[in-house]
């Protein structure tokens, strides 16, 4: 271990921003604490005002889980789209905000040419209960012939924010319970399929979807 006096912070006016702002996120952090203390949570009032937010606007609700087409290929050598999905930023950040006493966020633990190496962050206050998921953000792409292509500066920004969203989205949904997660993201769906997952399509539900494969010139007759 190092001696004390190397581990001290240089005496600069960056160091001592640096210092001013560790300070504050620390008494703010005891703040929320203690508010915390004082104020338990009720959980069952919770899932009942998170679901109802759904109902608020429900024409919003397809933005509270996001759906991504990744390519696998098969052992037989074949490329098969597999489609992974889940609860989105934004449904994460109106959990942490109905469950309360929760504060979250992402670090930077690695930079170099290759990219970003991020630790999402999530401290339930109320249990003292933290979590910390890493996330890999690159500053290169991959292309469908394999060739590596580093992303143009002006849009590094963009992905490092992307990067950033997606690592606090991961440590909240660890931090929360799960019953609270599933209900959210059931209901969200729901709302968006314009009603229960497991009801059988209606005819307009049914035309809707002939129509958006005309695009592709791919009739009915076709997808029966």
């Amino acid at each position: 271990m190092r001696p004390e006096k190397e581990m001290q912070i240089p005496d600069s006016d960056a160091a001592a921003l640096v210092a001013q702002g560790a300070a504050l996120l620390r008494i703010q952090n005891d703040s929320m604490l203690q508010v915390a203390m004082q104020r338990p949570r009720d959980e069952r009032k919770i899932i009942e005002a998170a679901l109802a937010e759904l109902d608020l606007l429900p024409e919003e609700a397809g933005v509270a889980f996001y759906t991504i087409p990744y390519e696998e290929r098969t052992p037989d050598g074949k490329v098969k789209i597999r489609n992974v999905t889940g609860p989105s930023i934004k449904a994460a950040s109106a959990l942490a905000r109905r469950w309360g006493s929760l504060t979250a966020g992402a670090v930077v633990v690695k930079e170099d040419g290759a990219g970003w190496i991020l630790e999402g962050y999530a401290i339930d206050l109320e249990s003292n209960y933290r979590r910390g998921v890493p996330q890999l953000v690159r500053k290169t792409y991959r292309t469908r012939r394999g060739d590596v292509i580093p992303i143009r500066e002006d849009r590094l920004a963009q992905v490092f924010g992307a990067g950033v969203s997606k690592a606090t989205r991961n440590a909240i949904l660890a931090v929360l319970p799960a019953y609270l997660v599933s209900a959210y993201d059931k209901k969200a769906r729901a709302l968006a399929a314009g009603g229960p997952l497991d009801a059988p399509a209606t005819d307009k539900q049914r035309e809707a979807v002939i129509r958006g494969f005309e695009r592709w010139e791919i009739g009915k007759e076709a997808l029966i």
